[in-house]
Protein backbone atom coordinates (compact mmCIF):
# COMPACT_ATOMS: atom_id res chain seq x y z
CA UNK A 1 0.00 0.00 0.00
CA UNK A 2 1.56 3.19 -0.67
CA UNK A 3 0.13 6.74 0.71
CA UNK A 4 0.76 9.98 -0.10
CA UNK A 5 2.06 11.99 3.33
CA UNK A 6 1.24 15.84 2.67
CA UNK A 7 3.47 18.07 5.27
CA UNK A 8 6.58 20.32 4.73
CA UNK A 9 7.92 18.92 8.24
CA UNK A 10 10.93 16.50 7.42
CA UNK A 11 11.15 15.06 10.60
CA UNK A 12 7.29 14.27 10.88
CA UNK A 13 7.77 12.22 7.87
CA UNK A 14 10.50 10.66 9.16
CA UNK A 15 9.03 8.78 12.23
CA UNK A 16 5.76 8.40 10.40
CA UNK A 17 7.46 6.43 7.75
CA UNK A 18 9.54 4.46 9.58
CA UNK A 19 6.87 3.11 11.89
CA UNK A 20 4.29 2.61 9.04
CA UNK A 21 6.68 0.57 7.08
CA UNK A 22 6.49 -2.77 10.17
CA UNK A 23 2.50 -2.36 8.01
CA UNK A 24 4.05 -2.87 5.04
CA UNK A 25 2.76 0.91 4.06
CA UNK A 26 4.78 2.58 1.89
CA UNK A 27 4.82 6.79 2.81
CA UNK A 28 5.23 9.11 -0.42
CA UNK A 29 6.69 12.21 0.49
CA UNK A 30 4.28 15.16 -0.69
CA UNK A 31 6.36 18.12 0.70
CA UNK A 32 3.59 20.89 0.44
CA UNK A 33 1.29 23.02 2.42
CA UNK A 34 -2.45 23.53 3.13
CA UNK A 35 -4.76 26.01 4.18
CA UNK A 36 -5.45 26.06 8.05
CA UNK A 37 -7.87 27.72 10.09
CA UNK A 38 -7.41 29.20 13.14
CA UNK A 39 -9.95 27.07 15.30
CA UNK A 40 -9.95 25.33 18.87
CA UNK A 41 -9.43 21.89 18.14
CA UNK A 42 -6.68 20.07 15.94
CA UNK A 43 -9.57 17.76 14.04
CA UNK A 44 -11.34 20.63 12.92
CA UNK A 45 -7.92 22.09 11.08
CA UNK A 46 -7.23 18.99 9.37
CA UNK A 47 -11.21 18.70 8.53
CA UNK A 48 -10.90 21.97 6.82
CA UNK A 49 -7.48 21.70 4.37
CA UNK A 50 -9.20 18.17 3.69
CA UNK A 51 -11.53 20.43 1.80
CA UNK A 52 -9.15 21.89 -0.39
CA UNK A 53 -7.02 18.81 -0.69
CA UNK A 54 -9.28 16.73 -2.00
CA UNK A 55 -9.53 18.38 -4.97
CA UNK A 56 -5.70 19.27 -5.69
CA UNK A 57 -4.42 15.93 -4.53
CA UNK A 58 -4.60 12.54 -6.41
CA UNK A 59 -4.78 9.41 -4.41
CA UNK A 60 -5.01 8.47 -1.05
CA UNK A 61 -2.74 10.84 1.20
CA UNK A 62 -2.44 11.43 4.84
CA UNK A 63 -1.84 14.87 6.71
CA UNK A 64 -0.66 15.86 10.44
CA UNK A 65 -1.56 18.17 12.88
CA UNK A 66 0.18 18.18 16.50
CA UNK A 67 0.32 20.28 19.39
CA UNK A 68 2.02 20.97 22.65
CA UNK A 69 -0.61 22.02 25.77
CA UNK A 70 1.06 23.66 28.49
CA UNK A 71 -1.23 23.41 31.55
CA UNK A 72 -0.04 26.25 33.58
CA UNK A 73 -0.58 28.53 30.21
CA UNK A 74 -4.08 27.74 29.89
CA UNK A 75 -2.83 24.89 27.23
CA UNK A 76 -0.90 27.59 24.90
CA UNK A 77 0.52 26.88 22.72
CA UNK A 78 -1.75 24.31 21.98
CA UNK A 79 -3.62 24.34 17.98
CA UNK A 80 -0.64 27.22 17.24
CA UNK A 81 2.37 25.57 18.20
CA UNK A 82 4.00 25.58 14.90
CA UNK A 83 3.26 29.45 14.77
CA UNK A 84 4.93 29.98 18.57
CA UNK A 85 7.64 27.62 17.30
CA UNK A 86 8.59 30.01 15.09
CA UNK A 87 7.77 33.27 16.24
CA UNK A 88 9.24 32.75 20.20
CA UNK A 89 10.83 28.83 19.97
CA UNK A 90 11.78 27.17 22.68
CA UNK A 91 13.38 29.56 24.65
CA UNK A 92 10.20 31.59 24.13
CA UNK A 93 8.52 29.33 25.97
CA UNK A 94 10.80 28.45 29.16
CA UNK A 95 10.84 31.83 29.30
CA UNK A 96 6.88 32.17 29.62
CA UNK A 97 7.37 28.73 32.09
CA UNK A 98 10.26 30.81 34.58
CA UNK A 99 9.70 30.25 37.92
CA UNK A 100 6.22 27.89 36.90
CA UNK A 101 6.70 24.82 39.54
CA UNK A 102 3.28 23.03 37.90
CA UNK A 103 4.95 21.85 34.58
CA UNK A 104 2.59 19.68 33.25
CA UNK A 105 1.91 19.66 29.72
CA UNK A 106 1.04 17.07 26.73
CA UNK A 107 1.58 16.57 23.42
CA UNK A 108 -1.50 15.70 21.28
CA UNK A 109 -1.20 14.39 17.37
CA UNK A 110 -4.11 13.88 14.89
CA UNK A 111 -3.58 12.47 11.51
CA UNK A 112 -6.47 12.46 8.86
CA UNK A 113 -6.50 9.36 6.28
CA UNK A 114 -8.04 10.14 2.54
CA UNK A 115 -8.66 6.56 1.31
CA UNK A 116 -11.28 6.83 -1.89
CA UNK A 117 -13.82 9.28 -0.66
CA UNK A 118 -14.06 8.64 2.71
CA UNK A 119 -11.83 10.68 5.62
CA UNK A 120 -10.99 8.83 8.98
CA UNK A 121 -9.22 10.41 12.23
CA UNK A 122 -7.04 9.01 14.14
CA UNK A 123 -5.87 10.61 18.25
CA UNK A 124 -2.30 9.87 19.72
CA UNK A 125 -1.55 11.54 22.98
CA UNK A 126 1.97 11.64 25.10
CA UNK A 127 1.36 13.33 28.67
CA UNK A 128 4.79 14.79 30.54
CA UNK A 129 6.49 17.76 31.97
CA UNK A 130 7.69 21.12 30.57
CA UNK A 131 12.43 21.04 31.43
CA UNK A 132 13.60 23.84 33.01
CA UNK A 133 16.51 24.30 29.75
CA UNK A 134 16.65 23.18 26.02
CA UNK A 135 18.12 19.56 25.96
CA UNK A 136 18.92 17.27 23.51
CA UNK A 137 19.85 17.56 19.98
CA UNK A 138 17.76 14.93 18.19
CA UNK A 139 13.87 15.89 16.97
CA UNK A 140 12.49 19.09 15.79
CA UNK A 141 10.38 21.44 17.58
CA UNK A 142 9.48 21.50 21.22
CA UNK A 143 11.08 18.11 21.61
CA UNK A 144 14.42 19.55 23.33
CA UNK A 145 11.90 20.83 26.02
CA UNK A 146 9.49 17.97 26.71
CA UNK A 147 10.22 15.01 29.22
CA UNK A 148 7.55 12.23 28.27
CA UNK A 149 6.08 10.54 31.41
CA UNK A 150 8.29 7.82 32.90
CA UNK A 151 11.51 9.52 31.12
CA UNK A 152 13.98 11.37 32.61
CA UNK A 153 15.41 12.77 28.87
CA UNK A 154 13.52 15.18 26.68
CA UNK A 155 12.47 13.89 23.04
CA UNK A 156 15.46 15.23 21.90
CA UNK A 157 17.74 13.30 24.04
CA UNK A 158 16.20 10.08 22.16
CA UNK A 159 16.70 8.38 19.23
CA UNK A 160 13.33 8.81 16.58
CA UNK A 161 13.06 4.45 17.01
CA UNK A 162 13.34 5.34 21.14
CA UNK A 163 10.71 8.49 20.48
CA UNK A 164 8.78 6.21 18.05
CA UNK A 165 8.26 3.62 21.04
CA UNK A 166 6.28 6.45 23.43
CA UNK A 167 5.14 9.58 21.37
CA UNK A 168 2.03 11.57 20.47
CA UNK A 169 2.86 10.49 17.12
CA UNK A 170 3.67 6.91 17.18
CA UNK A 171 0.20 6.66 18.89
CA UNK A 172 -1.52 8.26 16.30
CA UNK A 173 -0.28 6.06 13.78
CA UNK A 174 -0.46 2.90 16.16
CA UNK A 175 -4.79 3.71 15.57
CA UNK A 176 -3.71 4.07 11.62
CA UNK A 177 -2.28 0.63 11.60
CA UNK A 178 -5.12 -0.87 13.64
CA UNK A 179 -7.43 0.19 10.89
CA UNK A 180 -5.12 -0.80 7.91
CA UNK A 181 -5.18 -4.05 9.91
CA UNK A 182 -9.23 -3.63 9.81
CA UNK A 183 -9.13 -2.50 6.23
CA UNK A 184 -7.06 -5.66 5.24
CA UNK A 185 -9.71 -8.04 7.00
CA UNK A 186 -12.79 -6.45 5.35
CA UNK A 187 -11.03 -6.72 2.12
CA UNK A 188 -10.21 -10.96 3.03
CA UNK A 189 -14.16 -11.31 3.85
CA UNK A 190 -15.10 -10.02 1.04
CA UNK A 191 -13.19 -11.79 -1.22
CA UNK A 192 -13.40 -15.19 1.00
CA UNK A 193 -17.35 -14.52 0.08
CA UNK A 194 -16.79 -13.74 -3.59
CA UNK A 195 -14.90 -17.11 -3.44
CA UNK A 196 -17.37 -18.79 -2.08
CA UNK A 197 -19.88 -17.31 -4.39
CA UNK A 198 -17.99 -18.17 -7.00
CA UNK A 199 -17.63 -22.17 -6.16
CA UNK A 200 -21.53 -22.11 -5.42
CA UNK A 201 -21.70 -20.84 -8.94
CA UNK A 202 -19.43 -23.72 -10.16
CA UNK A 203 -21.52 -26.27 -8.19
CA UNK A 204 -24.48 -24.78 -9.76
CA UNK A 205 -22.98 -25.24 -13.49
CA UNK A 206 -21.80 -28.80 -12.28
CA UNK A 207 -25.81 -29.70 -12.03
CA UNK A 208 -26.89 -28.57 -14.97
CA UNK A 209 -24.38 -30.20 -16.36
CA UNK A 210 -24.71 -33.19 -14.74
CA UNK A 211 -28.40 -33.26 -15.33
CA UNK A 212 -28.09 -31.89 -18.92
CA UNK A 213 -25.81 -35.52 -19.25
CA UNK A 214 -28.59 -37.38 -17.41
CA UNK A 215 -31.07 -35.82 -20.19
CA UNK A 216 -32.59 -38.63 -22.50
CA UNK A 217 -30.54 -37.94 -26.24
CA UNK A 218 -32.41 -37.54 -29.44
CA UNK A 219 -32.34 -41.54 -29.36
CA UNK A 220 -34.37 -42.98 -26.54
CA UNK A 221 -35.17 -46.35 -25.64
CA UNK A 222 -39.10 -48.17 -25.40
CA UNK A 223 -38.80 -51.85 -24.91
CA UNK A 224 -35.52 -52.53 -25.64
CA UNK A 225 -35.42 -50.84 -28.91
CA UNK A 226 -33.75 -48.03 -29.94
CA UNK A 227 -36.68 -44.89 -30.96
CA UNK A 228 -36.27 -40.97 -32.25
CA UNK A 229 -37.48 -38.97 -29.51
CA UNK A 230 -39.64 -36.85 -32.04
CA UNK A 231 -41.54 -39.30 -33.95
CA UNK A 232 -41.08 -41.99 -31.26
CA UNK A 233 -40.23 -44.33 -34.21
CA UNK A 234 -38.84 -47.65 -32.99
CA UNK A 235 -35.94 -48.89 -34.78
Amino acid sequence: MTIQFITTNAGKFAEVSEKLAAASVKLVHLDRGYPEIQTDRLEKVLKYAATGLDDEVKGDYLIDDSGLFIEALGSFPGVYSAFVQKKLGNRGILKLMAGERYRAAFFETVLLLRQGEEHEVFHGQCRGTIADAERGKGGFGYDPIFIPEGETRTFAEMTVAEKNKISHRARAVQALQAAFARFGQQADTAEADSAEVGADSEDASDVDSAEASESPEPWQSFGGQRCVSVSKTCI
